[in-house]
């Protein structure tokens, strides 16, 4: 490792992006076949949102290394902000098919699908996820979320709990736990998940709002709407 790529590399970790970037290109004119400049170098123009540019260089990078399984995530990444679903889910296919143990891949194809309403395939997903990793919290919360919208409502608490068991400050856990406590029409244990959730960070908008919603339901407009303003507080376009 040359002393330019060092002092890139380091750039790069401290979040010094454009001044990274101006050495690995430096560097990438002498070795344009240098397959970790390249991948950098997708990475930086993914986190300054330059997801075009991201998407060429990955393509360059994969014909220099097309067995590298973390190049396939991060296209699939990439993919999804250009709204490119089919290409994205092939992506994290090919990853799986070059890891078969790539938690991530299952977790973020798992994503996707149940975004596109294809939850049946997205619980698959979470489920393999859960079977290789059965700690894996953020698996169980994102399974809940397949059960919820397949309407299995006690399969989908169970998953929840399931997540906050593994990690009790899991903010999301804790309102997605609310949701499907709502749908069962428990209104005061969905306000106990809600409330958690706020407790955890003050600033949950949504979880403000949702909780106001129960409020409004039982008549108490009062403190509906201070939840409301609350949430518009922290998320303007609430009010919109």
């Amino acid at each position: 490792m040359n002393s330019k790529f060092k002092e890139a590399l380091n750039l790069f970790q401290k979040g010094q992006l454009n001044e990274a970037k101006k050495l690995f290109l430096e560097i990438l004119k002498q070795e344009p076949n240098n397959f970790d400049i390249n991948f950098i170098l997708s990475m930086i123009a993914f986190r300054q949102k330059e997801y075009s540019k991201s998407e060429e260089i990955i393509k360059k990078a994969i014909k220099i290394r097309p067995t590298h399984v973390e190049i396939y995530n991060l296209y699939a990444i990439v993919l999804l902000h250009l709204k490119k679903f089919d290409l994205a889910i092939e992506n994290w296919n090919i990853a799986i098919k070059l890891k078969p143990d790539y938690l991530e891949a299952y977790n973020n194809r798992g994503n996707l699908l149940l975004e596109l309403g294809k939850n049946i395939d997205a619980l698959k997903s979470y489920e393999k996820a859960i079977e290789l990793k059965p700690d894996f919290a953020e698996a169980y919360n994102n399974r809940g979320n397949a059960l919820l919208k397949l309407k299995k409502i006690d399969d989908a608490l169970k998953s929840y709990e399931k997540a906050i068991s593994l990690k009790p400050n899991y903010v999301q856990a804790h309102h997605n736990h609310g949701h499907a406590l709502y749908e069962q029409d428990k209104l005061k244990n969905a306000l106990k998940s809600y409330e958690k959730a706020i407790e955890l960070k003050p600033d949950f908008a949504e979880a403000h709002f949702d909780r106001g919603n129960i409020f409004a339901e039982l008549n108490k407009n009062d403190v509906a709407i201070e939840c409301y303003e609350k949430a518009i507080k922290f998320k303007p376009e609430f009010e919109a």
